[in-house]
């Protein structure tokens, strides 16, 4: 059986085997000491012994005729084990109570023949000729007890020995061995298989070809199967009824049901009459082509030929009803099924359940439930993970566990589709608590990941703001092997943006190529719209070219954000040349785009251009949203120009669209800024008038705009009718109050509003601190006035009317004391940052040296805070020290800071520890690019430092961290704005380096264009490295690339001339 042989290029384990049948199969483990390994020694020694008696004495009791009534026998059975089984093969002369042996023992409980026991036996077999039959039996059972492809092959392997033996296999034996590679999907294995039975001199039954025949037909190789069909009439059989149907089943496979039609009434012309089997196959075929009204009559044309239908005729056409949403349909089928007493399997009920759980009927798919639970089939996990997710979806958490704990109970193991459908039910009811606890029950249980289900998880765990989780789940994957794809990837990053963590984000972008996943236009995207989100302009514009640069071609979504970015940014100009760029490259602006870009213009106060934009978007297919209208109204409102929003207002019904609560809080926001509010409350009236009721904004718009008129206590009066119709007041309606009361000069009514505020835990914003310090400081204006006045002196003000000192802060700090006990670390936080917003640098220290003195912990804003206050004080010694101080902990800081402190090292000429603390910052794996753009661009070159810029940028090109070409030419670009004279050296430095990664053809190309764009003149020693390098760089290139000689020849001789 060479052939056989050549199938399976791993050596036969057949002689490992038989080492192991006289060895025994040991487990062996490690141990820490000598005596440990003796104790061991002992304890086998003495197993062998025990195990020796046993093998004797089932052998001396095997000599007795009457063995098979041995009690002693039966009380031994329960100790043997497969090993042992195999030393009494090999120790009992006599084959025949052996083989009875054989037989009895594997019929024991908790007993399993292995391999190695079937192997000895045969062997034993096949020497004794009178024992052939036997051996031929034993050989089948070996074959049937095939679990997989490894164990098929040992018993093949065995088969190929003990035919060089001299052993020939029956026809019976070759049946089933090509019966059980057919089962396991061994196509070209059976072929093999088949062949050498042939040069065995073994003529096939018709069993044996039909056996082929089907086994090709289930792959759909109809072709090579009616081979075997010929072979059928070559050996004078006639083709029976699994020959047609196996016939048909291939057509079905490959979506032929024509073909498949032609073999049936060819089967009927030659008088084989079709069986249930045949019809199913054709029934299947026609659901699965979607024929299912001609699949239902196939099924009567089945019944009135009286062929009883199976169970499976019906499943199939139920399952096809359900996913196409006819799950009435299918219950009648179901009912019809039953009146001809054909009872559904856990298949059928499975299709209904899904089915009627997707379409809805929630309560049905629960009935059915409880049906095939009563009737005694048990719910497979398909059935229990549809019900889950459905009731989950419903929000019926308790009942969807219920099933849960019912599948185990039952021994059935949850798999991760189960586990995804609670999980994610109880993340949407933002039930976080017991979605986390369930996530870490799944991880435990080492349940199998599934990367569309982890993806899932991820998703629902960022959205939750759970990203500790979601970051769990996604190194879950990893430790089992589950790859994970540019979805999981964009999952996680969208959440760290979501959380403000970009750092840790761009190092998620950085990891995606190196592990195999390039990152996608989503990628990009949600990147950018977060350094939008962060007011990182820069940063956002940097990825965008990046994207770009690296063959990855923005989408609408990527231009309407950067759009965005620069409206936002007041960059009005860049928004509306990336418009038009948007438009050249063939990508069509949608409605979210105009109105990105109308808001733009109206913040910029050029209403008439937004109003222009209006009526462009017509030409462009897209119809302006309510939205839309909003952005103009709003800016119209702002200018004074009411008439002209109302009119605007107006025309939504010209789109079949209704002014909403934006709408109206535009036009009273636009009213209360000019001193309007009776005018403001009349659009209120009216607009609650058309059943459009006011949100929390629209009270705070005009609460603000009365406090503004000094209309105070109607303010209050609104603020309190406000809450009695069930809207709760935030920060912002507080503060307006608040300030209301500042303004006429009622401080304690203020504070007693902040009471309230800090009584219903709505913390204070600096704007609310900012403006009870104005209070506080027009009362001490008043207090020192009417001392002066009354003894006759004078006193001067600060110039600054907005002046806030160090015992202001002290005396609000009191009055917060008195109010609500010691101030907060949120406080101090809130604080803090404002006053180092406003450039109040010693109060903002005086603070945290407050805090400190008072033992209260620092976080991190604080932290990174007190540090920048250090650096603007030049002060770098104490910023180095809390870095140092807190390198242990979880804290970093930004890398903005650290771009801060390297400038103020390199100011102050100590350019060698800006070095040390960039080393460490490349140490800490970020992504090398944002590394570049925000120390050595946003930091260096912002501040001139070109210099120290080179050393770092040399430094990061030298390490294991990867810049992209983009970034170097990027830097290159940016030093040349500052001193042209460096460029030249980095970049061809950069080239330089990236020669292993790059194309050469890149390589040398990129060399010439850097130096074709140089704009500054060369020195001496520029000259001779740039010649060098393009040199190589030229013949490096044209070895490889020769079609492109003429191409590098003509760039060479214009950097000759250059040089």
């Amino acid at each position: 059986m060479t052939k056989m042989v050549k199938l399976f290029q791993t050596p036969s384990p057949f002689h490992l085997l038989k080492i192991y049948s006289v060895l025994g199969s040991f487990h062996f483990h490690r141990f820490s000491s000598k005596s440990g390994i003796s104790s061991i020694k002992s304890a086998l020694s003495s197993l062998q012994i025990s195990n020796d008696t046993l093998v004797s004495r089932v052998c001396e009791i095997l000599s007795d005729n009457q063995w098979l009534c041995s009690s002693e026998l039966i009380r031994l059975s329960p100790k043997l084990t497969p090993r042992l089984v195999e030393r009494i093969i090999h120790t009992h002369l006599d084959t025949g109570s052996l083989l009875q042996f054989f037989y009895w023992v594997s019929k024991r409980p908790s007993y399993e023949h292995d391999f190695n026991c079937y192997f000895s036996m045969l062997d034993r077999l096949i020497v004794d000729h009178r024992r052939h039959d036997d051996a031929q039996h034993l050989i089948v059972l070996s074959i049937r007890a095939c679990k997989n492809v490894e164990e098929l092959k040992w018993v093949m392997d065995f088969l190929v020995d003990i035919r060089k033996r001299g052993f020939k296999i029956s026809m019976y034996s070759y049946n089933t061995l090509l019966i059980a590679l057919g089962k396991l999907d061994m196509v070209r294995a059976a072929y093999n298989v088949y062949t050498e039975m042939l040069l065995d001199g073994i003529s096939p039954s018709l069993f044996t070809l039909n056996t082929m025949i089907n086994m090709f037909c289930k792959k759909g190789k109809v072709e090579e199967a009616e081979l075997f069909l010929s072979r059928i009439f070559q050996y004078g059989m006639c083709p029976n009824v699994f020959t047609y149907t196996s016939l048909i089943l291939g057509h079905c496979r490959n979506n032929n049901v024509g073909k498949a039609f032609g073999v049936f009434n060819w089967m009927l012309k030659k008088g084989c009459q079709p069986d249930s089997v045949t019809y199913n196959t054709l029934i299947n075929g026609l659901c699965d082509e979607g024929k299912l009204d001609e699949g239902l009559k196939l099924i009567k044309e089945m019944v009135e030929k009286g062929i009883k239908p199976t169970v499976h005729t019906f499943t199939v056409p139920i399952l096809k009803l359900c996913e196409c949403g006819q799950v009435e349909k299918a219950s009648r089928l179901l009912g019809a099924m039953s009146k001809r007493g054909c009872q559904p399997n856990v298949h059928t009920y499975t299709a209904l359940i899904s089915g009627f759980s997707h379409v809805g009927s929630l309560e049905v798919a629960l009935g059915l439930y409880n049906k095939m639970m009563k009737v005694g089939v048990a719910p497979d996990t398909a059935v229990c993970n549809a019900l889950i997710h459905e009731l989950c979806e419903g929000g019926r958490f308790e009942q969807g566990l219920k099933i849960f704990d019912w599948m185990k109970a039952r021994g059935f193991q949850p798999n991760v589709h189960s586990y995804t459908a609670l999980i994610c039910g109880l993340s949407r009811a933002r039930n976080l608590e017991e979605a986390v606890v369930l996530c870490n029950k799944m991880m435990k249980d080492v349940v199998a990941p599934s990367i569309t289900a982890c993806n899932t998880l991820i998703h629902e765990f960022c959205d939750g703001g759970r990203i500790e989780q979601a970051l769990r789940i996604f190194d879950w994957m990893e430790a089992h092997g589950c790859l994970r794809n540019s979805r999981t990837y964009n999952e996680i990053i969208r959440g760290l943006c979501l959380r403000g963590a970009l750092q840790e984000a761009m190092m998620l972008f950085g990891d995606m190529a190196r592990a195999g996943t390039s990152p996608s236009v989503e990628t990009y995207n949600i990147l950018i719209h977060g350094y939008i989100l962060q007011k990182k302009l820069d940063h956002a514009v940097r990825l965008f070219d990046l994207m770009r640069e690296s063959g990855c071609n923005p989408d609408e979504y990527s231009y309407t954000e950067m759009m965005l970015g620069f409206c936002k940014g007041g960059k009005l100009e860049l928004a509306s040349s990336l418009f038009h760029e948007m438009i050249g490259q063939g990508l069509r602006p949608n409605e979210y785009t105009f109105t990105i870009l109308i808001d733009g213009h109206c913040k910029a106060g050029l209403i008439d251009g937004a109003q222009d934009l209006l009526g462009k978007m017509k030409e462009f297919g897209c119809s302006p949203t309510t939205e839309t209208f909003n952005t103009i109204i709003n800016g119209l409102a702002k200018e004074n120009r009411f008439a002209e929003a109302e009119n605007l207002c107006s025309r939504l019904s010209e789109y079949g669209l209704l002014p909403n609560v934006v709408t109206y809080t535009s036009l009273i926001d636009g009213l209360c800024q000019h001193g309007g509010t009776n005018v403001a409350f009349k659009v209120l009236h009216e607009m609650e008038k058309n059943n459009c009721y006011p949100n929390l904004h629209t009270h705070s718009v005009l609460i603000h705009g009365l406090c503004q008129e000094g209309k105070v206590d109607c303010a209050e009066g609104f603020f309190n009718e406000m809450q009695t119709k069930g809207i709760s007041p935030d920060v912002v309606a507080f503060t307006s109050l608040i300030d209301g009361f500042v303004m006429i000069g009622r401080l304690d009514r203020a504070f007693f509003l902040l009471r309230k505020m800090l009584e219903l835990c709505i913390q204070p914003n600096y704007r609310t601190f900012r403006v009870l310090l104005k209070g506080l400081q027009k009362e001490s204006h008043l207090t020192v006035n009417k001392v002066a006045v009354q003894n006759d002196v004078s006193y001067s003000f600060p110039s600054d009317a907005n002046y806030i000192g160090s015992e202001l802060i002290s005396q609000l700090l009191v009055k917060l004391s008195e109010i609500d006990g010691e101030p907060t670390v949120s406080t101090y936080s809130t604080l803090i940052a404002g006053l180092y917003r406003e450039g109040k640098y010693s109060e903002a220290e005086l603070l945290i040296q407050s805090m400190q003195e008072k033992e209260l912990p620092l976080n991190k804003d604080i932290y990174n805070l007190l540090i920048l206050i250090h650096c603007k004080s030049s002060r770098v010694e104490p910023a180095l020290d809390i870095i140092k101080t807190l390198s242990s902990s979880e804290f970093e800081p930004p890398l903005s800071t650290y771009g801060m402190i390297i400038c103020l090292l390199c100011k102050l000429n100590k350019v060698d520890e800006a070095v040390s603390l960039f080393q460490n910052i490349l140490e800490k794996n970020w992504n090398p690019d944002e590394v570049v753009w925000s120390v050595l661009v946003d930091g260096l070159l912002n501040e001139g430092l070109v210099v120290p810029c080179v050393k770092l940028l040399q430094l990061i090109l030298s390490s294991k961290h990867t810049v992209s070409l983009y970034t170097c030419k990027f830097v290159a670009e940016e030093m040349s704005k500052v001193d042209g004279s460096f460029k030249t050296n980095l970049l061809v430095d950069r080239v330089i380096g990236s020669r292993d990664s790059l194309p050469v053809t890149e390589t040398g190309m990129a060399v010439f264009r850097l130096v074709l764009t140089f704009p500054a003149p060369l020195s001496g020693q520029e000259k001779l490295h740039i010649a060098r390098i393009t040199g190589a760089s030229v013949q490096l290139a044209k070895s490889s690339r020769p079609w492109l000689c003429e191409d590098i020849d003509a760039k060479a001789s214009v950097v000759a001339k250059l040089l």
